[in-house]
């Protein structure tokens, strides 16, 4: 007689041998058997149901980072944001850090738990794995507060108040932080700052602080079509040129025929020698030659290049 996964059940539940009782009384077996390869089934189904919702967490998070990495003028390595550990020092070049920082920036459980478990395998239960246990506890605790601080850092550069980061004490924070993180990535509105802006613009910063300091030369852009024709506007060494029709974004204004430029169109950096131009737009930036520019990634274009505010209607030329 063969052995259901019932009769497992009811001999384990209710003593019963199903050798005695000839297998299934009341169509119970039955029942008991059904449900338990429903158990198994949901089972498998929530075991991968969970995978796959993590791989695409996982992804969307280093599609995240990427971006930001981007905006920040990371340059090469975009592999890095979605393999473990590699993504925190990703995330580390991104305001800067020095890669072996990665210790303790987000990984400081795993490392703590590897030391601890290694402590525990070495010495046992014996009262130094409690000094040992204190130092883990301490160095996860020093990894949440480096986190704050790595937060921090990240916000100044995109000019968000760095205080925000001090919400790092409640556990909710994550949660609060990554939706921050989102929009910063995927936000014209939050675009990196200061020193940082010159690095993405490709600016050697002290050469371009010198240039300032000894009065260099500014460059210019010249109206070709639309409100500015024929007008020149002066663009300092280093600083940023934003045009756009709002007048809190911008600081070149566009008031006519608007219907294609964005609030916070595109913005131009000078660097005593060469322009970058970066494009915030929904409608696009464009070369002469119709080349759309790729949006919030600095381009890099000489004297004389022409460039198209969403129609031939506005155009400059970078003199």
């Amino acid at each position: 007689m063969n052995i259901t996964i019932a009769d497992t059940i009811m001999e384990w539940l209710f003593d019963y041998d199903s050798s005695v009782y000839g297998g299934d009384p009341f169509g119970i077996g039955a029942i008991l058997s059904t449900v338990a390869s429903m158990g198994i089934v949901w089972s498998i189904t929530y075991v991968f149901v969970f995978i796959a919702i993590s791989v695409v967490t996982y992804a969307f998070c280093g599609w995240v980072l990427l971006h930001m990495g981007r905006k920040a003028g990371v340059r090469g390595g975009d592999w890095m944001a979605f393999v473990p550990f590699c993504r925190s020092v990703y995330g580390l070049k991104i305001i800067g850090e020095p890669w072996w920082k990665m210790f303790w920036f987000e990984n400081s459980g795993f490392f703590g738990g590897i030391v601890l478990f290694l402590g525990f395998l070495i010495i046992g239960m014996r009262s130094g794995f409690t000094v040992l246990l204190i130092i883990v506890i301490a160095y996860c605790v020093f990894g949440t507060i480096y986190g704050i601080i790595y937060h921090m850092k990240l916000y100044q550069i995109f000019g968000i108040d760095p205080l925000l980061a001090l919400a790092g004490i409640i556990p909710i924070f994550n949660l609060i932080a990554f939706g921050v993180e989102c929009l910063i990535a995927f936000s014209s509105n939050f675009q990196p700052s200061g020193d940082r802006a010159r690095a993405v613009a490709g600016i050697p910063i002290n050469q371009m602080r010198n240039d300032i300091v000894g009065g260099a030369a500014r460059g210019s852009i010249t109206g070709l079509t639309g409100m500015y024709k024929g007008a020149s506007i002066d663009v300092a060494v280093g600083d940023e040129l934003i045009i756009g029709r709002d007048p809190v974004l911008s600081n070149l204004i566009i008031s006519e025929n608007a219907d294609k430029i964005s609030r916070k169109h595109c913005g131009i950096v000078f660097d005593g020698a060469k322009y970058s131009v970066m494009d915030y737009s929904s409608n696009g930036t464009f070369k002469a030659d119709g080349t759309r520019l790729m949006a919030n990634i600095p381009t890099t274009m000489p004297r004389g290049t022409e460039i198209i505010l969403g129609s031939k209607q506005l155009s400059f030329r970078l003199d």
